[in-house]
């Protein structure tokens, strides 16, 4: 199974607390079908990778980042989580995501994990 975590922090807003998202976390195989093949995986792996294009060349977002078979990590500062183009390209990415893992509910899950201010 592909797993995507979302890193979400709560702080405080003018209008109550929002569940700001500092990165993501990616890993595992969606299995669908044999490797090289699996249009599942080839599916999530350009949502994440057009995330990580979108933070570094358009948005100028600086990110620490991890890559290797099977896994990818994004992660940025709280100060970044609050710009608007930035939350716009992450919940794009998201509800992208959560349309794929509603239709391959055995292969794809979606999760949140609390982290801390970055």
């Amino acid at each position: 199974m592909l797993r995507v975590v979302f890193l979400r922090q709560l702080a405080p807003t003018a209008s109550g607390d929002s569940a700001l998202c500092l990165g993501i976390e990616a890993y595992g195989h969606a299995e669908w079908d044999a490797l090289g093949r699996d249009l599942l995986c080839a599916a999530v792996s350009v949502l994440l990778q057009s995330l990580l294009l979108a933070c570094e060349e358009v948005l100028h977002v600086p990110l620490e980042s991890e890559q290797r078979s099977g896994y990818l990590r994004l992660r940025w500062s709280l100060e970044e989580a609050q710009r608007v183009d930035l939350s716009a390209v992450v919940a794009t990415i998201e509800r992208s995501l959560a349309v794929l893992a509603r239709q391959y509910p055995k292969h794809l899950r979606l999760d949140e994990k609390p982290v801390s201010f970055a």
